[in-house]
């Protein structure tokens, strides 16, 4: 999680710097004549990590942009009845 603009400025440096090293991994691993199956298989847990960081950047932006909604959970329906009344 962002918790300020310093860790913002750092998480979006580290996200354009880990695109690129995406692309390029891809290539190399295009190169040495893996299967398309063989790839996935080595890219999705890297490029997972890439989305979730793309993700807690978004969050900060929206943040920072004001826009903050709810999360979409039905709150009483987890609580005791007494207190969802």
């Amino acid at each position: 999680m962002i918790r300020n603009e310093a860790e913002y400025q750092l998480a979006t440096t580290r996200l354009e710097e880990e695109r690129g090293r995406l692309t390029e991994h891809r290539d190399r691993l295009k190169s040495t004549g893996l299967s398309d199956d063989e790839i996935k298989r080595v890219i999705d847990p890297i490029e997972s990590f890439h989305l979730q960081l793309k993700e807690e950047v978004e969050s900060y932006e929206r943040l920072k942009r004001g826009e903050w909604t709810r999360p979409d959970v039905n709150f009483t329906a987890h609580c005791p009845r007494n207190l969802a009344a």
